[in-house]
C-alpha cells in the first residue's frame, strides 16, 4: 500500500506542478495539507465546523476568485445545492467536486477507496486550474 501511495503522489504531483504557487477554492477548510504538499495555495469559504459562511467570507472568497482569475470553485459532493453555488453562478464561474472522503458510507471503506478518490480530485484540480488558463 505505501507503494501505491508513493505511485499516487507521483501521478498528482505531475499534472499539479505545472501551478505551483496557484491558488484553488474550496467550500469548507480541508485541503491545507493537499495544497502544502503540492506548492498550492488554497482558500475556503466554510470554516469547519461552522455551516454558513459570514458576508466577511463570501467577499474574501470573491476577492480571491477575483485576484487569482479562477474559473473553477470546488465543492465536497456532501455540499451540492449551497450558497458556494450561488457566489459561483453571481461569478460567472464553474462548480467542481474535490471529495474530502469524510463523509464515506461505507463503515469500512476499502483502501482503493482513497486511492481512487485522491486521483479524481487531483484530475478535478488540474482541470479547474486549466479552465482557469483558457
Amino acid at each position: 500500500y505505501i507503494t501505491e501511495l508513493e505511485e499516487l503522489d507521483s501521478a498528482i504531483s505531475k499534472p499539479l506542478s505545472p501551478y505551483a504557487g496557484g491558488t484553488f477554492v474550496t467550500y469548507h477548510e480541508f485541503a491545507e495539507y493537499f495544497a502544502q504538499s503540492y506548492d498550492l495555495e488554497v482558500e475556503h469559504l466554510v470554516s469547519l465546523p461552522d455551516g454558513s459562511p459570514a458576508p466577511a467570507d463570501v467577499q474574501r472568497v470573491i476577492d480571491t476568485v477575483k485576484s487569482a482569475d479562477l474559473k473553477v470553485l470546488l465543492t465536497e459532493p456532501a455540499e451540492s445545492g449551497n450558497a458556494f453555488e450561488a457566489i459561483a453562478s453571481d461569478l460567472d464561474v464553474k462548480v467542481s467536486f474535490f471529495d474530502p472522503m469524510e463523509t464515506t458510507e461505507a463503515l469500512d471503506p476499502d483502501p482503493a477507496d482513497y486511492l481512487a478518490s485522491m486521483a479524481e480530485n487531483a484530475d478535478n484540480l488540474a482541470a479547474a486550474f486549466e479552465e482557469g488558463s483558457l
